[in-house]
């Protein structure tokens, strides 16, 4: 099973550079990389950022991509990301860590929020993987190893997360995992930070809509002194929420 459509991945490549040009403080966080399909084109693009490709990473890890890639991720990675001078990429290099999170068990059991009929697939134990598979991933693109955390996410603690988070990609699929994922990071965002989640609008995984819309609704009453500028968009399946003057 694919991870997240091309589509989808040219919104976040593009959200998360729109963060890395604006140099918003913090580290970049995914929780529920799976195999770590799209934790691989955000590390090529954080590559790019720290100046990997001045430092003689290899040609193909900032123009190849895979045949199953449309030509709309390509553009990101190829255009709006390396730009003109392809060779150098941008001017203004920053240096931030990337942290991957994944029970690499598989998925959890689902909660009455999650019920669906058109998602009986999802299943527990499906959409399981090793943490090996993820490390061998990154080196055989020869890039940079993220921090890997293996744990379920109701057992992870402040400390594993880093103290400041700029970009947050949340792929939980399920209601209690959507959840935690925004709590966990909810005080660690960094003002104008991004968070996306992923399924907020498939229908097969109605949790993740319900658990973000009821996290939205306990920031904006906890912000209740002054008007909260949050910004919710959908694009397709994804929520982007953009976090100003809320932290």
């Amino acid at each position: 099973m694919k991870q997240i459509e091309d589509k989808s991945l040219a919104v976040i490549l593009a959200e998360l550079k729109k963060v890395l040009d604006a140099n918003i403080k913090g580290d970049i966080v995914e929780l529920g990389c799976y195999k770590g399909e799209t934790s691989i084109e955000i590390a090529k693009v954080l590559a790019i950022f720290s100046g990997g490709a001045r430092r003689g990473c290899p040609k193909n890890v900032f123009t190849e991509l895979s045949n199953q890639q449309d030509k709309q991720v390509k553009n990101i990675i190829q255009e709006k990301i390396l730009g003109a001078d392809r060779a150098t990429g941008p001017e203004k290099l920053i240096n931030k860590k990337l942290w991957l999170y994944d029970s690499f068990s598989g998925l959890p059991e689902k909660s009455k929020e999650d019920l669906s009929a058109i998602g009986e697939s999802f299943q527990k134990g499906e959409l399981f993987c090793t943490k090996a598979e993820v490390i061998t991933k990154f080196a055989k693109a020869n890039l940079p190893k993220p921090v890997i955390k293996k744990a379920w996410f109701s057992d992870l603690k402040p400390e594993d997360l880093p103290n400041e988070i700029c970009f947050a990609l949340l792929d939980g699929d399920f209601y209690d995992s959507i959840k935690t994922s925004l709590e966990l990071i909810e005080n660690n965002l960094t003002k104008n930070a991004t968070i996306i989640i992923d399924d907020f609008a498939n229908p097969a995984l109605p949790g993740a809509r319900q658990a973000t819309e009821e996290w939205l609704t306990k920031i904006k009453s906890k912000t209740n002194s002054k008007p909260p500028q949050l910004k919710l968009q959908q694009l397709g399946a994804l929520a982007i929420i953009n976090m100003r003057n809320i932290v």
